[in-house]
């Protein structure tokens, strides 16, 4: 288990989440702020500037001090002035609350001056509705230097200090800067006053004692924590930001716990230094400190070159403008009155190297000679050449006289044009700027329905006045308020709160119940009420409708219950009276009894015929919840501590003396009685934290549910067989009914959960609670689906669903709340808004649209890639042929559909280890790509290190336990090698080769020790004899030859074959040698004399392998005849030939204790066989090239720590084939992976015109390959580390470049003719895992495990927008085919749309139980299509993607209301947008003037 990361590096520190280290400027800020003290924190970036504000804001609210925090990047830089100040003014007034609206007020008071409107709003409105001190926080104050109009901002707090000595209210007003500025940089403007009021506040580095408790997590023995951390602040300084992200680096080294000073050194230089420095944020940041953002970077570079010499002091300046910029950039740091630089981290990135390299050439110094002698020649030139200039001039005054007074009366014309069109243009900004408040407003509203009608009144400014959207503000907030809106219909009346909501029987009708007297009823179909029946008496408790609709019961708060007629509202009866007040109520399954309960200790049966009371009974104790079971057999009452269970059965009323159970409750309050579906089961859930489940046919209960607060409601499964509990801990919890096991919990509601139903499918769970929230949740696995907005209090807050119900048909959702309203939500509409997938596989990793749009490619582990029809879900294809085996089977990576929607790309690993190439229509295998650096193996006995030749007919020697090269490049051979051997001890290699040699190779050193020469053809074989005394070799010359080891000299030649020899092999006790040859026979030999002893004749076709078992008994060939023959060695005899391989047998090979035999083939298959009966056991299929060898492998599980259940037994057998080794158990068939060094393709994209397939590596090498014959086209190398492919949109939209996203960081944009790098884009802080295009080529998105996905100036490289909000690691990040949006995918299980242009978070879209591995829009953009790791996709429509125009109309079709005249007055709206909203806002307004 790792330790808790208690890091913070970037951001600020979240509290309970990150360790704060407190320092001496915490209770200096704290002591300015209770002091109302102006201050101001000018500091370098990531030295915890916000933290530090952030902290001190909650201690001084702990104080009852109100703050306020303003960060200014929340109001753009792309703003006119008004919308500017307006946004400031609706900051302060949303987080101090205050009763007038910023905006109608501003809005008034246009006539005055931005800064005398600034100042009065605080005098007149702000320091009068806030009795308390204020301090507000002004964070990220350096935006302001790219604007034009905040001196205007800084004067007035200038005013405000100033204002304290008159005006006594303004002493209670504290303003705190933020940023990385300087004072002078404030107020810009020559003519005005400098800003020069507040205290700065110096933040100092951590000193050990401060950071000591960031030892607690270094993870390292608590002894020698605090050594290594001095080590840390040796490099660091104690730099906040360097000191934490360094301690993180620290942990993530888990296998190292034996820390010295000289590996921390080495992890510093592979954390900071040398490239890395370019991938550091703080680092970045203060190299654009120094270079780009001074205005004179030689005089900063060459007074940081003074100070890091070190050759005298150089004194602190505060009015010299470079050592303020060095200050601001963090570099250096004042000690006294000196200047130094900041640590040694800074010191040795920024060192004397790198000043030389960024300090600018002064031209001007080095012409300023030469500038001397050519000013004294034009002197002379000029005093020669004046007179004549005289002349010309004295010639043309005449003229240019003539010209004036007409030139004077074109002026005026031109300015009083000039003057009107500034009006107009005046005019235009301040109806834009109003819009962009509007819109501004929308996005800090809670309420989505509100937020939606403002954003709608803001665009429709823009749109009828044809107002320029500066920045996009208003589109972007139009698009947020429509994704976050769920449509739903709200039925108002004057009641402030509705207790209840019934549906009818037949699920026509709705009729809702509150505080105004009333039981309203609504038409559902047609949303409208239909009567108002009662407003005689108090609030009305409750209203049902009888079983057959035709009846409606109410029962209000003065003990009156009215029967009326549902068609017409007439009254049926004469009210009965109680001297209690009904709550509850319900019908009889058959509509003859209504019970209502409880009432002051009453509960009662009525006869809604005749409306007479049948039956009544109190008790001592309370009543709850009068419930009839489905089936019409039980009465169910709660009542202190009794259950009362009648059997209504009986035939009589009242009903017969009832079952008297004890409820077992520490507490008397029953929320909710609720039987299961069947009668089966009952459950009441009850104020002491628990609920009780009762078998109703044996009186006895069977399990009690507890949970941490009161248990509210709950809910029974169909089949009864699990119940659902919602309770005030926040939770929804599912339990097995009979056995009271916890199964699953559902926690996200903020606050207390006071209902729980089933969707009409049985598939989804919805709750409701005091949070204001309605949410849905996958009944499986737990996963939120999505959250219902729009209540303004606590949903569903009665008893047995009473105020939380779907309508019979299913097709709506009933809540009622606190906040006055009931709502019906279009469940139908909800649900067909989402088209799901299952492929039924294990995890999906990639899904892709075709170009069309008809059709989604899915990729995911343990099943082939499929085809489905994307408008019904229909599966169409499945592509066969893979690689399989029992347990383990497939795993992939991203693959892809080509453009032109005829081929098909798939990428899979582990096992299979293959790219190959498909036709999408016939799903038939076109071939793969071929690659392979090696073309074959060689392994020692024990499994440690193997040999693999190279294409370049070199030879490697690796070690497998430590992944490392041992010998590499081994040269000698002129040919192809066709076969290697190991010495008994490892210590040398044999290689065989066609080049008519073989050769011995020290493994140790790489030397070459020996060249046999004899053979007159090609070496086919060589193999040591186990007593490591002789080597033999196999030639095409038809001979055997034996070489002694000593010397290397050749003891004799064996000859006897009649064709060329194609395998060898020694004895077990090395005194014979079996032979193979394509002379269908195979030959033992003795090695002393070279005698022949036997001949193993059988095969019909030659022989292509042997191998001879552990104990020597037995010896297996392999032929081209198709068969493995088994033969005893002793007599020659064959024992049994293995039949089933389709083509010749080419590798064989015995289990080691002999119980099995494996055989590879041509026709792709590897097979095993039970080594006494012959009998086939197991067929392994999906090669794409004949297996060559087979080896054994016991070492094999220890080497790679294997987890998979394995039979111990057994040992791996490696396999070698398409030139890569993969590993497989003996017995059972599946593979557990293969050969490190060989890099696997990490996913596989087409380009544009389908010509070329572009695959990641793990070796971080791209591939391109042509796509016709999977060859190998080029290779791109540049990245340090892996990189992974998906989606198309890696190339540019013209084929040009590629864009690739590595584990080094790093995206880097490539010259795909010629494989140049164009552009590296580095800001990730962790791995960028995927980087796209946009579709018109100008951007760049990627995605990253940092939780952050960034856009880019494809062309510059430069960043734009950094997307933040996910809370975990991004997998994928693409854009909208028309380039405007961005959807990111995230392990967090949510994908999310962006604006592009703003980078704002317009959506989060819900749904997935796990992990989002792939999302992207449709081609025509309508829709969005999302691949999760819960094995789903699902498709649902982008509403907000369509063009501006049409998302209006959308956003105005889908409110139901329109902005009332209150809400206008509050948000500062006097003018109307031209065109209605929509025909049911008319309908509003009407009802509103009525």
């Amino acid at each position: 288990m790792h330790p808790r990361n208690i890091y913070t590096v970037g951001g600020t520190v979240e509290a309970d989440k990150r360790l704060y280290v407190t320092r001496k400027a915490d209770e200096e800020l704290l002591e300015l702020c209770r002091a109302g003290q102006f201050a101001y924190i000018l500091a370098p970036r990531q030295i915890g500037k916000s933290s530090l504000m952030m902290r001190t804001s909650q201690r001084l609210s702990e104080e009852r001090v109100k703050t306020v925090i303003i960060d200014l990047t929340q109001l753009g830089t792309q703003v006119t002035a008004e919308a500017w100040y307006l946004g400031l003014l609706a900051i302060i007034e949303d987080q101090l609350m205050l009763d007038t609206s910023a905006v109608q007020w501003w809005k008034a008071h246009a006539d005055l001056g931005i800064t005398q409107r600034l100042t009065r709003f605080f005098e007149e409105v702000l320091l009068r509705e806030v009795a308390t001190p204020i301090v507000i926080f002004v964070d990220e104050i350096d935006t302001t230097l790219s604007l034009t109009f905040t001196d205007d901002f800084f004067a007035s707090l200038r005013y405000f200090y100033q204002a304290r000595v008159r005006l006594p209210e303004f002493q209670r007003l504290t303003f705190v800067l933020v940023g990385v500025a300087t004072p002078g940089d404030l107020i810009r403007d020559p003519a005005r006053t400098p800003f020069n009021i507040g205290q700065r506040l110096d933040m100092t580095d951590f000193s050990f004692e401060e950071a000591l408790p960031l030892a607690q997590g270094l993870n390292v023995p608590t002894d020698s924590a605090p050594e290594l951390l001095r080590w840390i602040l040796k490099w660091t300084g104690g730099h906040p930001y360097l000191t934490q992200r360094l301690c993180r680096v620290v942990t993530e080294q888990q296998w190292e716990i034996n820390w010295t000073e000289a590996k921390l050194d080495e992890l510093v230089t592979n954390t900071f230094f040398g490239e890395k420095s370019e991938q550091d944020n703080n680092l970045q940041f203060v190299r654009d400190m120094l270079t780009r953002r001074s205005e004179n970077a030689e005089e900063v570079l060459l007074t940081y070159r003074e100070i890091r010499q070190e050759r005298k002091v150089v004194l602190d300046q505060e009015q010299s403008l470079s050592k303020t910029q060095l200050k601001l950039s963090g570099l250096v740091k004042r000690e006294g009155r000196a200047l130094k630089v900041r640590n040694s981290i800074y010191r040795t990135v920024f060192d004397e190297r790198w000043i030389k390299e960024h300090l600018p050439i002064n031209w001007a110094k080095r012409l300023r000679q030469a500038f001397r002698l050519i000013a004294a020649s034009l002197a002379l030139a000029l005093v020669l050449g004046g007179l004549a200039i005289y002349a010309f001039i004295q010639q043309g005054e005449a003229s240019k006289q003539a010209d004036e007074a007409n030139n004077q009366r074109n002026t005026a014309e031109t300015r009083r044009v000039e003057a009107e069109t500034a009006r107009n243009q005046s005019d235009r900004l301040l109806r834009g700027s109003e819009a962009q408040a509007l819109a501004f407003r929308s996005q800090t509203q809670t309420d989505p329905e509100l937020a939606l009608l403002l954003s709608i009144e803001a665009a429709q400014r823009i749109q009828d006045g044809k107002l320029e959207d500066s920045g996009g503000q208003v589109e972007a907030a139009l698009r947020q308020a429509l994704a976050n809106y769920t449509p739903n219909i709200a039925l108002r009346s004057p009641a402030t709160v509705t207790n209840s909501a019934s549906f009818s029987p037949d699920g026509k009708r709705l009729v809702v119940v509150g505080n105004d007297g009333y039981a309203r009823v609504y038409e559902v179909g047609a949303n409208k009420e239909v009567m108002a029946l009662g407003g005689k008496f108090g609030a009305v408790n409750i209203a049902v409708f009888s079983p057959d609709s035709s009846m409606i019961a109410t029962a209000d708060a003065e003990g009156n219950t009215i029967f009326y007629e549902a068609g017409s509202g007439k009254q049926l009866g004469d009210v009965i009276t109680c001297q209690c007040s009904f709550s509850q109520m319900a019908f009889s399954p058959d509509g003859k009894m209504l019970a209502e309960g409880p009432g002051n200790r009453a509960v009662r049966i009525l006869d809604p015929i005749g409306g007479k009371v049948l039956w009544e009974q109190f008790d001592e104790a309370s009543i709850y919840n009068p419930v009839f079971s489905p089936n019409g057999k039980w009465l169910a009452v709660a009542g202190g501590s009794l259950l009362y269970l009648w059997d209504l059965t009986s035939g009589t009323i009242p009903p017969k003396e009832p079952y008297h159970i004890r409820t077992g409750f520490k507490s008397i309050a029953i929320t909710s009685t609720i039987f299961s579906p069947d009668s089966r089961w009952l459950i009441l859930t009850s104020t002491d934290f628990t609920a009780k489940i009762l078998d109703t046919t044996t009186g006895k209960y069977v399990a009690t549910l507890k949970h941490n607060g009161f248990v509210n409601n709950a809910v029974f499964t169909p089949d009864g067989k699990q119940v659902l509990t919602a309770s005030s801990d926040k939770t929804v919890k599912v339990w097995e009914t009979e056995s009271g096991k916890e199964l699953l919990t559902f926690q996200n509601h903020t606050s207390a959960i006071e209902d729980v139903i089933l969707s009409p499918d049985e598939k989804l769970a919805v709750s409701a609670g005091d949070d204001a929230t309605i949410r849905v949740w996958d009944y499986v696995s737990g996963k939120e689906v999505t959250v219902l907005k729009g209540h303004a209090g606590t949903v569903a807050g009665a008893p047995n669903h009473g105020g939380f119900s779907f309508s019979p048909d299913g097709k709506w959702l009933a809540s009622t709340s606190s906040d006055g309203t009931a709502r019906l939500w279009d469940w139908q509409a909800l649900s067909q808004k989402r088209l799901i997938l299952n492929p039924n596989t294990d995890r999906l990793l990639s899904a892709s649209y075709s170009p069309d749009g008809k059709t989604v490619f899915t990729v995911a582990n343990n099943n082939p890639p499929r085809l489905f029809d994307s408008a019904t879900g229909k599966q169409l294809l499945t592509l066969q042929g893979f690689l399989t085996h029992s347990f383990l089977t497939l795993q992939f990576y991203p693959s892809a559909l080509s453009p032109d929607g005829k081929l098909a790309v798939t990428s899979e690993g582990f096992n299979d280890h293959s790219t190959r190439i498909w036709d999408i229509s016939t799903g038939k295998e076109l071939g793969f790509l071929d690659g392979a650096a090696y073309t074959d193996y060689a392994l020692t006995k024990n499994g440690l290190i193997y040999a693999a030749v190279r294409k370049d007919l070199t030879i490697e020697i690796r070690d497998m336990e430590k992944d490392s090269i041992l010998q590499g490049g081994l040269k000698g051979h002129q040919a192809e090698i066709t076969g290697m051997a190991f010495s008994p001890d490892y210590k040398l290699l044999g290689s065989a080769s066609k080049d008519q040699t073989a050769r011995i190779w020290e493994v140790a050193t790489g030397k070459e020790v020996a060249v046999l020469k004899g053979h007159s053809g090609a070496v086919t074989g060589i193999e040591f004899s186990p007593d490591g005394k002789y080597v033999v070799t196999a030639g095409e010359d038809k001979t055997l030859r034996l070489w002694d080891t000593t010397n290397w000299q050749e003891v004799r030649v064996i000859r006897g074959h009649t064709a060329e020899i194609s395998s060898v092999a020694f004895s077990p006790d090395s005194q014979t040698v079996i032979s193979g040859s394509a002379d269908k026979t195979a030959r033992i030999w003795e090695v002393a004399s070279g005698k022949e002893l036997l001949v193993l004749s059988g095969h019909t076709g030659g022989i292509t392998s042997l191998a001879v078992s552990e104990d020597g008994k037995r010896i297996a060939t392999a032929s081209e005849d198709g068969t493995a023959r088994v033969w005893d060695a002793a007599s020659g005899t064959e024992q049994m030939a293995l039949r089933g391989h389709s083509g010749a047998v080419t590798a064989v090979f015995f289990k080691p204790d002999g119980s099995r035999i494996y055989t590879g083939g041509l026709d792709k298959t590897l097979r095993l066989w039970d080594s006494a009966s012959g009998k086939e056991m197991k067929v392994t299929t999906g090669f794409t090239k004949p297996i060559k060898r087979l080896y054994t492998c016991a070492a094999f599980k220890a080497i790679l720590k294997l987890n998979t259940p394995i039979d111990q037994a057994e040992d791996p057998v490696w396999v070698v084939s398409d030139e890569v080794w993969r590993s497989f158990d003996l017995y059972y068939g599946y593979g557990y992976g293969y050969v490190p060094f060989v890099p696997t393709y990490i996913g596989a994209i087409f380009s544009p015109d389908s010509k070329l397939i572009a695959t990641g590596g793990s070796d971080g090498v791209v591939r391109l390959w042509d796509s016709a014959t999977g060859k190998l086209v080029r290779t791109l190398e540049g990245h340090t580390n892996l990189v992974g492919m998906s989606g198309n949109d890696g190339f540019s939209p013209d084929g040009q470049r590629l864009v690739t996203g590595s584990y080094d960081k790093t995206a880097i944009i490539w010259e795909v003719a010629s494989g140049k790098q164009l552009v590296t884009l580095q800001g990730h802080a962790d791995v960028v895992t995927l980087a796209a295009f946009s579709p018109n080529g100008k951007l760049v998105v990627t995605s990253s495990a940092d939780n952050t996905a960034r856009i880019w100036d494809a062309s510059s490289g430069k960043q734009l927008q950094i997307l933040k909000g996910h809370t975990a690691p991004l997998y994928t990040a693409r854009f909208s085919p028309d380039s405007k949006f961005i959807i990111t995918a995230s392990i967090d299980a949510t994908a999310r749309i962006w604006d592009t242009t703003s980078g704002k978070e317009l959506a989060v879209l819900l749904g997935h139980s796990g992990p989002i591995r792939d999302a992207s829009f449709s081609p025509d953009g309508k829709n969005i299509l999302t691949a999760s790791e819960d094995s789903t996709v699902i498709i649902r429509p982008c509403e907000i993607c369509s063009p501006f125009t049409q998302v209006l109309e959308q956003a105005k079709k889908t409110v139901t209301r329109s902005l009332t005249p209150d809400e206008k007055n509050q948000f500062g709206i006097t003018t109307a947008a031209v065109l209605p909203l929509n025909p049911v806002s008319r309908w509003s307004r009407k009802q509103e003037r009525a």
